[in-house]
């Protein structure tokens, strides 16, 4: 008798013997889709730590080498400075 109380309101309103099929078992597709939705995000949470540390450890490496790029940079200005030719005017 469930089965004719979520009939849509229209049809409600004809009358007679309704005989009802279930094609498909809506507890077993709730449980179903319960349990993968949270396989699936148990996936995701542990892909998006994954993508994390690599993210952390592309930015370290970039950061080691711009600091090291920075460092020589500086470091060849000073020797420049340093040993630059007196020009007198």
């Amino acid at each position: 008798m469930e089965t004719l109380e979520r009939l849509p309101e229209e049809w409600k309103a004809i009358e007679g013997d309704w005989l009802t099929l279930e094609l498909k078992n809506e507890a077993a597709i709730t449980n179903a889709l319960d349990n993968q939705f949270g396989l699936f995000l148990s996936a995701e949470r542990q892909q998006t730590a994954a993508l994390a540390k690599k993210a952390r450890q592309l930015r370290n490496f970039f950061t080691v080498i711009f600091l090291a790029i920075g460092g020589i940079g500086i470091a060849l200005a000073f020797y420049l400075l340093l040993h630059q030719p007196l020009v007198s005017r």
